[in-house]
């Protein structure tokens, strides 16, 4: 058995576990300070009064988020922060009416780590406020060397501080071969990965739920990794393309 560390709202849990069982970790590591305006898809998912994780807005009621969000969290304590670049404080705060978490997620692989929040009330779209774009539906590997943006307000560093503004790191996707390599059967085809060998840049706790963007569009949502910025320890996503068809489904029903 090994020691696998999982980060909730900052919390160290510690438990016994297969090797191959993912610690969940999502912040943004050797990246910089950015504006909402600039992403203004990002939101803040709040568990009761204080930022939990990242999410992305798929219409005015509809929000994307990651399973492990929330997994066994009533929704009654959930709410969304959109239209700010300031953590915990200013732009649209509205309640969570219910989710749609995926029924195949696995809180042991991550597998189908992605989750839908129904807005209470809708957004009102304008500046720092809009949604963001799908890819179409696909179940093709997603290829590397895709540069792509993680956005979110997780720590600067493992168990470091938590910044006040919106943070962005530039990160390249990796080829599905060499995400395998790293995380043998972990890795589904339902994932993909994207950081630096080396290092350095990555997601960490906090960020994770948010929005990995490429191209323009939605290519993934931050799920898991070992550690944060780690070398040889690139950052896991939730390959959108592949559940394009189930996320349609739900915000047009």
């Amino acid at each position: 058995m090994s020691i696998v560390c999982f980060w909730v709202l900052g919390v160290v849990l510690l438990a016994g576990t297969d090797a191959r069982k993912p610690p969940i970790d999502g912040r943004i590591v050797g990246g910089k300070a950015t504006t909402i305006e600039e992403h203004p898809f990002q939101v803040s998912v709040i568990y009761v009064d204080s930022h939990y994780c990242g999410g992305s807005i798929l219409n005015s009621n509809y929000i994307l988020t990651a399973a492990h969000c929330t997994n066994q969290v009533a929704a009654q304590n959930l709410y969304i922060r959109a239209g700010s670049t300031i953590m915990n404080e200013g732009g649209q705060l509205r309640q969570v009416e219910k989710y749609f978490q995926h029924e195949k997620f696995d809180p042991v692989t991550y597998d189908y780590d992605i989750s839908i929040l129904k807005l209470s009330e809708g957004l009102i779209f304008g500046d720092g406020v809009a949604a963001v774009d799908l890819p179409p539906q696909s179940e093709d590997d997603v290829p590397g060397d895709i540069m792509g943006t993680a956005t979110g307000w997780g720590r600067l560093s493992l168990n470091g501080p938590l910044p006040l503004e919106l943070q962005e790191v530039d990160l390249p996707t990796l080829k599905p071969d060499i995400c395998r390599l790293v995380y043998g059967p972990s890795m589904t085809s339902r994932m993909l990965c994207a950081g630096y060998i080396q290092g350095q840049k990555d997601t960490c706790q906090g960020d994770s739920g948010g929005p990995f963007v490429g191209d323009g569009v939605l290519i993934g949502v931050t799920s898991w990794g070992d550690g944060c910025g780690a070398p040889q320890s690139p950052g896991v996503y939730v390959k959108v393309q592949y559940f394009r068809e189930y996320i349609d489904n739900i915000i047009n029903s």
